[in-house]
């Protein structure tokens, strides 16, 4: 969206009516997240430094249905991570974790009949994972006040209010022992041979009378 050759108008707004529009604009100097993470100890362990220019408040990371929740992380910050590392709490295809309800701010959790925009918001970062087989993969995701891109309505002088979600993979490096945690979703799983006749059933695989899941 180029401002000097973009205009947008609304035509006959009644009062106290509300108008939206929406654009899509790419964000080159937003910064990243610096991670020195690794599974150790039946743990994920280390640290995650905020390197973006957003101070982010209501911060999860994810590690497939685990979470640990940080109230603030400010830009330059420093948080540990320790994360227990459970195979049950891991997602499975089909089981998807929800990003819907976890990683909202924890006031507006409890709100079952009134969608808020920030679980707008959730759900469109829910439908990005689905597409990209992403979910598992663990995830920083904070919120912040501090306006992403610059409004302004010609003419008036008008309070703005913004809120902007972030989001970044996190690297997990392999542990000291030499091992790597690859989470539930890295791999498409393919079979590429078999010693019995199979019959294949879209995710189920049947071995002789006998049904196995990949």
């Amino acid at each position: 969206m180029q401002a000097d050759q973009t205009e947008v108008e609304f035509r006959d707004v009644e009062f106290w009516s509300t108008r939206k529009v929406a654009t899509e604009h790419t964000i080159f100097d937003a910064g990243r997240f610096e991670s020195n993470l690794s599974y150790t100890e039946g743990a994920l362990k280390g640290t995650v430094t905020n390197k973006t220019r957003f101070a982010l408040r209501d911060v999860t990371i994810f590690s497939g249905r685990q979470m640990q929740e940080i109230p603030e992380l400010a830009p330059g910050a420093t948080v540990e991570v320790h994360l227990p590392f459970q195979p049950s709490a891991q997602a499975r295809y089909g089981n998807r974790q929800s990003y819907a309800m976890q990683a909202l701010p924890a006031h507006l959790r409890s709100l079952q009949d009134e969608q808020v925009r920030e679980q707008i918001m959730i759900e469109m970062l829910e439908v990005t994972g689905r597409t990209g087989n992403q979910s598992e993969i663990v995830r920083i995701v904070g919120w912040t006040d501090q306006p992403v891109v610059d409004a302004a309505v010609q003419s008036e002088n008008v309070k703005t209010n913004s809120i902007a979600l972030v989001t970044s993979g996190l690297k997990v490096q392999p542990s000291k022992d030499g091992h790597v945690y690859y989470p539930t979703g890295t791999f498409d799983v393919t079979m590429v041979g078999s010693s019995v006749p199979v019959d294949e059933g879209g995710r189920r695989l049947l071995f002789d009378g006998r049904r196995h899941h990949v």
